[in-house]
């Protein structure tokens, strides 16, 4: 068995192939007896990444080669035509037994934000000051005895080194698991254990926020957020829940829960070979969404509640960015887009507020990564679900989270998530270039400020800086105004 490690930062080569060298980060290391990845320089359109290669014979240096014995490999930057052919080194690799090469490259190929502490969110008046928090999604542990997992050390390094200020956990369940009466025990039963279990992991580690996701290959997934799961069956069982599979998501409203859309634009993407967890064969979207043609009103009873219920979306999910988007499309950035765009519609459909969500989703605990960002006065769950509910939030990066906006001449600005009547204008102001977008459609790029003129109809307004992603901004919508959080 070859070792492993992650290469360091490589610098440009006189040439670059396509069988890997011109995708990885940093290559004075050799692959074997056969393969040779040095020096290697990339594309001007891929990050930087790590790779998870073998050193035995860390002495081998040439200028970007990239070959196999007996096998010629044409040079040059990488093709369009031919984008997929670093992922298949990728994934080749991973089936040959690298087992965490699928951290390294999720982890490395992911967007870099800035702290949480370099933006100040606009603290409304009357409120007490707020602090942008740095959080991630649906984390979770190793399947079986997660106790006794050999993973285990590695996790809890994770969650000592993440940094992260909250991080919600969200055990994964099959489709009308809630229908049996032993399953449900069973599941209930694992998530206090895992409740419990984080709450004994020492510190430094991120205030762990309770969820649930359901997973119904059929029709897509669903998170539960902020979700008391063992509270909310203490009455309920089986019994109910087969009478009315739909009681199950208007009881975890009931009690607290968010229920958010998970990758709703993740359809299948051809690639030569899949990637880890299938997240390029396998269709995770949400198919009221995706099945266009298809009334809702055909779907079982349990997804039109969970559709009717949704307050947002998953935007930004680490390895569809990663592995779908990025190596099948050549855009890291399409689901995001597709998703916020189709947030915008939603709320002028449904006339309701709704927040975009990120994750990590980390299917074993070994990898977290600052993904979303919540504006608010204290680090507790009830102030940091006051402030999603507010849709104080921004997605990948926390810049857009520092704007302020201005409604006509009123000298007091709001921030993210405000609800404002205009008559004449709203003004944005942030640091940087950004580009604005309204209902769903971009209204433009600009240098730190932007006017939008004032509709009397509702009008959903969103700021786009430096990779971050704000949650809406509401102009004239009654619907938004918020007396009494749910």
């Amino acid at each position: 068995m070859a070792r492993w490690r992650d290469c360091g930062r490589m610098q440009r080569g006189a040439h670059a192939d396509t069988l890997g060298c011109a995708w990885m980060r940093g290559c004075d290391c050799v692959l074997g007896a056969t393969s040779h990845f040095t020096n290697c320089a990339r594309p001007p359109n891929m990050p930087l990444m790590s790779s998870a290669v073998s050193v035995s014979n860390p002495g081998d240096r040439a200028d970007c080669v990239g070959r196999k014995q007996g096998a010629g490999v044409p040079t040059g930057w990488w093709p369009s035509s031919r984008r997929t052919l670093g992922a298949v080194a990728a994934l080749a690799l991973l089936g040959s037994g690298c087992t965490t090469m699928q951290t390294y490259i999720g982890r490395n190929a992911a967007h870099k934000p800035p702290a949480a502490s370099t933006v100040q969110p606009v603290t409304p008046a009357g409120s007490a000051a707020l602090k942008l928090w740095a959080g991630d999604a649906n984390f979770q542990l190793p399947e079986g005895d997660f106790k006794a997992s050999l993973e285990l050390p590695k996790v809890l390094q994770t969650i000592k080194k993440s940094g992260l200020d909250f991080v919600f956990f969200a055990p994964s369940q099959k489709s009308k698991f809630y229908e049996d009466q032993n399953t449900l025990d069973s599941a209930v039963q694992r998530w206090r254990e895992i409740r419990q279990f984080l709450e004994t992991v020492p510190e430094p580690k991120p205030l762990f926020l309770p969820g649930l996701q359901i997973v119904d290959r059929a029709h897509g997934n669903v998170s539960l957020l902020f979700l008391d799961f063992a509270a909310m069956t203490v009455d309920l069982k089986a019994k109910n829940f087969r009478q009315s599979p739909q009681l199950f998501y208007y009881s975890a409203k009931a009690f607290g829960g968010l229920l958010f859309i998970d990758t709703p634009f993740a359809t299948p993407v051809k690639m030569p070979v899949d990637a880890p967890d299938r997240f390029t064969s396998i269709d995770r979207s949400w198919r009221p969404i995706t099945d266009a043609g298809r009334d809702i009103k055909s779907f079982p009873p349990e997804i039109q509640a969970a559709d009717e219920l949704a307050f947002g979306l998953e935007a930004y999910s680490i390895p569809v960015s990663v592995w779908r988007d990025q190596y099948g499309l050549d855009n890291p950035l399409h689901s995001l887009v597709a998703s916020m765009q189709r947030m915008d519609e939603e709320i002028l459909r449904r006339k309701r507020r709704m927040v975009p969500i990120a994750g990590s989703d980390s299917r074993q605990g070994k990898h977290l990564h600052p993904t979303m960002y919540i504006a608010a006065p204290t680090r507790t769950p009830q102030a940091l679900r006051e402030g999603m509910l507010r849709g104080r939030v921004c997605i990948r990066s926390p810049e857009p989270c520092a704007v302020r906006v201005y409604a006509d001449d009123d000298g007091l600005p709001q921030g993210v998530g405000a609800s404002v009547k205009a008559k004449q204008r709203v003004e944005l102001r942030w640091q940087g270039e950004g580009e604005v977008f309204r209902n769903g459609v971009s209204y433009g790029a600009f240098d730190s400020r932007a006017t939008v003129p004032a509709d009397s109809q509702c009008s959903v307004l969103r700021l786009v800086v430096d990779g971050g992603y704000s949650a809406p901004i509401y102009v004239n919508c009654p619907f938004a105004d918020i007396d009494v959080l749910p």
